[in-house]
């Protein structure tokens, strides 16, 4: 496997799951004073599968801070 092909299984595996998951990935910018922080998230669409479970078909974002690794 190349490293081209590496980056390639990983953006085309990182779509599918975003896809299965009804999902997108996101950059957050806040400000603190004069600095702005960055943070990474999941944002999921609305799920009507949960309604009757859960009494609402939001699912919360998922934050994934600034760094994410495999383990």
């Amino acid at each position: 496997m190349t490293p081209q092909e590496k980056q390639q299984n990983f953006h085309k595996e990182l779509k599918a799951l975003l896809l299965r998951y009804d999902a997108e990935l996101g950059i957050e910018t806040t400000s603190k004073g004069y600095s702005e922080e960055h943070k990474m998230v999941v944002d999921f669409n609305y799920d009507e599968s949960f309604f009757d479970a859960h009494g609402t078909g939001c699912v919360p974002q998922l934050d994934l801070n600034t760094w994410e690794d495999g383990n």
